[in-house]
């Protein structure tokens, strides 16, 4: 299909508009929307919040006059089914626009079955796909993800020294990188549905697991994967227990009075499976699509081992060590440096005295 320079100038808006959404949307995609008439935009639209208005319902909505015979940009599919919100190829149908340009098909089953694009062709609408496909496919990774694996999406995330140690040979860790570049982990874990750590992160940092500097109103799940859950939780991690949005991920089932303790402090718990794969995919029951993992070297090396860090953010401070402290990954590791993990897109943040390299290992498509 071919597009022109304007066509890719407006959907570069409706892909602005998905970027800049303030909170997640999941287990919905990120969308935007923009409706131009005899080449002017007259609305934009997004998708803001899980079970409201979709973005080309919005971009309509939000026009100040009437958007008959307009081309609408969207970058993703149109939705043709009833979910918890009507169709929005009825909305596209009903409002007689004159073209619809979309970015990617959606991956989702129910929207390939009902054919959003021969639904609107039916309607004499001109419909094209295609444009910037890619760089819609990169905001949704999580949601392509989870749709055509069953699997979250999984960033892993660590600090180390310029010298490859996330600690001190006695352990300390506090602090690698300066209190602004720490400042923006919590921008990271706002963009995440959940953040998981490990047993020994777990009692050994105290980690809070949340969102603060007021950055978003809906804070992440927290996650711990641990053999099973102690009573002293109870009392000495309290304040995570509080709004019912921490999971446990056990190997041991607990016994029955203690998992009605559990239901009364509101926490959840699921078991785990013969790998992390399968522990894993039960997250998605929670509408969780995507998972900071801020564990330890032995949970990150078990998770690369199977290939299930699909991106990686590394701050790095300008610390040197020395000695025997961790390294980030731990896991089997590789023999060949041929075979090693790589970045796909190299992308870096400058602080004060600190950086960020950060980038997908995995591209679904």
């Amino acid at each position: 299909m071919t597009f022109t320079k304007e066509d890719a100038s407006f959907m570069q808006m409706a892909l602005e508009e998905a970027i800049n959404i303030q909170d997640r949307v999941s287990p919905n995609p990120r969308v935007g929307a923009v409706i131009v008439k005899d080449n002017k935009v007259i609305s934009k639209g997004a998708h803001q919040k899980f079970g409201d208005n979709h973005a080309e319902i919005n971009a309509i909505e939000n026009a100040e006059q009437s958007v008959k015979d307009a081309t609408i940009y969207i970058t993703l599919e149109p939705c043709s089914h009833t979910g918890k919100t009507p169709p929005c190829t009825d909305a596209i149908i009903k409002n007689k626009f004159k073209k619809v340009i979309f970015a990617m098909l959606d991956p989702n089953p129910k929207v390939s079955k009902n054919n959003s694009v021969q639904l609107l062709q039916k309607e004499n609408i001109d419909v094209s796909y295609g444009l910037l496909e890619n760089e819609a496919k990169e905001i949704n990774q999580p949601f392509i993800k989870s749709i055509k694996t069953g699997i979250p999406y999984n960033t892993a995330k660590w600090a180390m020294t310029l010298d490859g140690k996330t600690n001190t040979f006695s352990g300390d860790s506090k602090w690698i990188t300066e209190s602004s570049t720490r400042e923006h982990v919590h921008q990271i874990r706002s963009i995440h549905d959940a953040v998981l750590v490990g047993k020994n992160t777990f009692e050994n940092d105290d980690p809070s697991l949340n969102c603060r500097y007021d950055i978003t109103s809906t804070q992440p799940y927290r996650i711990v994967m641990c053999s099973n859950f102690k009573e002293e939780y109870l009392q000495s991690k309290l304040a995570l227990f509080q709004d019912n949005k921490t999971i446990f991920i056990l190997k041991d089932k607990p016994i029955t009075d203690f998992e009605e303790k559990l239901k009364e402090h509101k926490i959840a718990y699921i078991l785990q499976k013969n790998n992390l794969t399968d522990s894993l995919k039960q997250l998605l029951s929670f509408n969780i699509q995507s998972i900071l993992i801020e564990g330890g070297s032995l949970m990150m090396g078990s998770l690369l081992d199977e290939n299930l860090i699909d991106y990686v953010y590394s701050y790095i401070g300008t610390k040197i060590v020395g000695g025997s402290g961790s390294s980030p990954i731990a896991g089997q590791g590789i023999d060949k440096m041929n075979a090693a993990t790589h970045l796909l897109k190299q992308n870096l943040i400058s602080f004060n005295n600190d950086i960020c390299l950060h980038g997908p290992i995995n591209f679904y498509e």
